[in-house]
């Protein structure tokens, strides 16, 4: 959990907020709304536990890595596992 921690703070700031989806999964958000960490672990549509790096640009949110699911570290990750975009 300690690592998390760092890696949320490191992207989303300091003063990131927590809020919960409609499965009770965790959102982790910046202050200004333009960056989240989100995890789809107790409904993951049929598939391993997974998270979501994103950014938002315009009204949406784009994937901050190169891959769309980051499987969490518990599971199979596929060969390919995403690194961060510059």
């Amino acid at each position: 959990m300690e690592r998390f921690k760092e890696v949320a703070e490191s992207y989303l700031g300091k003063d990131y907020e927590m809020k919960l989806n409609k499965a009770g999964d965790p959102i982790f958000v910046n202050k200004a709304n333009t960056k989240r960490i989100r995890f789809d672990a107790k409904n993951p549509h049929g598939d391993s536990p997974y998270g979501h790096v994103e950014t938002k640009i315009g009204k949406r949110w784009r994937d901050y890595t190169d891959q769309y699911r980051i499987y969490l570290q518990e599971t199979p990750a596929p060969e390919n596992f995403p690194t961060m975009k510059p």
